[in-house]
């Protein structure tokens, strides 16, 4: 498997060596209304030669998505636990 190393799609610098720790974000389809979806997704393909305006609006997106709007539902326990568990399942097994 090739590693890239440190690197950065313009908004957050990812870390990708042999052993590294990493993360999945999960975004739950009630937590953005679909109508703000459509617009952002209006704005950034008008705005594809402004890697500025470009970044600005992905930082916006994440701030909106970080603040736990939706139903919520992995804050759940019994839920979150469920996720917990299949997501540990494979964990250490190279064919996952």
């Amino acid at each position: 498997m090739d590693h890239k190393g440190q690197h950065s799609r313009g908004y957050l610098p990812h870390c990708d060596f042999a052993g590294s720790l990493q993360a999945i974000t999960f975004r739950l389809a009630d937590s953005v209304p679909e109508s703000l979806l459509d617009s952002w997704r209006d704005f950034a393909s008008s705005q594809t030669a402004d890697p500025k305006a470009r970044v600005e609006l992905l930082r916006r997106i994440a701030d909106f998505e970080d603040a736990g709007r939706g139903s919520c539902v992995l804050r759940e326990t019994g839920i979150g636990a469920v996720v917990q568990k299949e997501l540990i399942a494979g964990h250490g097994d190279a064919t996952v």
